[in-house]
Formats: structure tokens, sequence, C-alpha cells
């Protein structure tokens, strides 16, 4: 029976790298959540080759201590937990410390970063998880990453890859949820040298859903809102894009209270029902069981 022993440390990296990095977007992942954590209000992100080659990314958050930087890339280095009890508090996107190290153990990665206390910056180049000197650099206060030739020292990982058109999709996604739940920060996406995503950062929802989705998408999305003692929720829904009226359980004169049905559509496969947003009256109604109906269409007026 083989003998019970430690792992050896690049070994043990590689392993969580499996866990971390599933391809291109995972990096990306991390790496804007790292962005994000930092305090960033512009991350840039830039791949080729469905990011597989060439996956740059570029923040103006906080940036790292030269002091600090080879610490960042070790196994469980973290700024954001000091005791047991920052664990039943965690308010950023992560907090384990092993994103860094398990990016660095199968890539090349090159590190700039500057403070803003600092007059120059630090750089630092990883191979494989072998970080070189730390030297200084002059660069803007943040962060940029470069992670070149994913899993090139695990070519087992690199054969599951799909194309770099799917792997580049999976980012472009990856890219518009961030964007989506953040739209205090302005993203920008570029993809093989053409741009495909920028948002303005306004801290709008609206300004977000615009740029992440389009205007066509945008404009066909309604707005809504609720609140339950402290909580309070808000966001869009989709109208219907194209369907029929399967019901129309009021009519013209009648009180209604915020809430209750007024019109029930089939679309995309599914029963949509259209509910007065407040208490009031009925004044028209414009369609009928039966009617084809389309986002924008009249359906009933409330007085």
């Amino acid at each position: 029976m083989p003998n019970i022993q430690v792992l050896d440390p690049h070994v043990a990296n590689l392993i969580a790298a499996g866990e971390v990095v599933e391809r291109p977007a995972s990096v990306a992942k991390e790496l804007m959540e790292n962005a994000i954590d930092a305090g960033a209000s512009t991350v840039t992100v830039e791949i080729n080759h469905g990011g597989l080659t060439f996956l740059r990314v570029t923040d103006d958050g906080k940036g790292i201590p030269a002091d600090q930087l080879k610490t960042a890339f070790l196994r469980h280095a973290t700024s954001k937990l000091r005791t047991e009890y920052d664990l039943e508090a965690i308010g950023t996107l992560g907090f384990r410390g092993e994103a860094l190290a398990a990016i660095a153990a199968v890539s090349r990665i090159e590190a700039l970063t500057r403070t803003a206390d600092s007059e120059l910056g630090a750089s630092l180049a990883l191979e494989g998880g072998t970080p070189g000197p730390v030297e200084e650099a002059g660069c803007p206060r943040g962060t940029t990453l470069v992670v070149r030739d994913l899993f090139f020292n695990t070519p087992a990982r690199l054969k599951f890859m799909r194309r770099d058109s799917a792997e580049t999709a999976a980012v472009a996604g990856l890219m518009q949820h961030l964007a989506l739940s953040h739209p205090d920060v302005s993203f920008r996406f570029t993809k093989d040298g053409t741009e495909s995503l920028h948002t303005p950062g306004d801290g709008k929802p609206a300004s977000a859903v615009y740029a992440a989705l389009g205007r066509d998408f945008a404009k066909g999305l309604v707005p809504v809102e609720g609140r339950g003692g402290e909580i309070a929720v808000s966001g869009f829904i989709t109208a219907p894009l194209q369907g029929t009226v399967l019901d129309v359980p009021v009519k013209a004169g009648q009180a209604v209270k915020a809430g209750q049905v007024l019109v029930v559509i089939e679309a995309m496969k599914m029963e949509n029902e259209v509910v007065a947003p407040a208490d009031g009256t009925v004044g028209s109604v414009s369609v009928q069981k039966g009617d084809a109906v389309a986002a924008g269409d009249p359906l009933v007026t409330l007085q």
C-alpha cells in the first residue's frame, strides 16, 4: 500500500486550479470580482482566441502594495478575512484567497499595480505559479493582470476547451451579467480587437440594460418595484414579445385592486398575467380573448 504523504505544493496548486479555473471565463470572473472588491469604477477586459492565449483585466481600484504583490499569489492569501468571525459578515464577492494562486499555477501571468499613495507601481511575472522578482514600474493607479497561454502546462485540460467562439461567448455572457448586477461600474469588453460591450457606469440599472442587451430589448422592459417591511425589491421584467390573449377577466367601469389580474396572455409557451399596478377603475379594454398582441400594444387602461 502506498505511503500517505503531503502533496508537493506544485501538485496541490494544480489540483486547486482545477477546482477554480475551468475555462477562460472562470479566469475573467475571478479577476473582475477582485477588481470590483477593490473598489474599481472602471473594469476593462480584453481577450484573444477565446481568452486562451491572451486575457487582460485592467481596473482603477485600490491596487496592491509592492511589498504584498508576491503574497497575493500565495494560496489562502487574502485581505478580506482576518478571524473566524469575519466569515459571519462576508461583504465581498470573493474571500478565500485562492483565485490568483490557482490561475497562476496554470498560466503565464504579468501583474502591474499601483496604490494611490505610491509614486511608482510594481510589476511581477509568474510562470506556472513560480514568481520572478518584483520590480518598479510606471503605471496608473489600479491593477492590470495579463494571463497568457492558459493551461500551457496541463495539456489534458487544454484538450477539453471548446472552440474559440464558444469560449468568447462564455466570457461575453459573464460580462453582461456583471454589468447588469453592478450598474455603478463601467465595463468595457474587447474581443480580438473589437469592442462589443461598454457600459456607462452611471449607477442606473436601465443604462446597464441598454448597453448590455441593446436598445430594442431595453425598450420592451417594464420596471417593477415592491416593498415588504424593511426589504425593497426593484428591477425589470420583459413584456410579452408576441402572444395570444387567453382571458380578460375585467370590463370597462369595473373597480380593481392593486395586483388584480387584468389580462392573461400566452407568450413564449407560458401564461403571463398583466396585473393592476394600483387600485383604480378600468377605463377601457382594448383586447378580447383570442386576439394576437405584441409588446407595446394597448391592453387595458386604468383611471
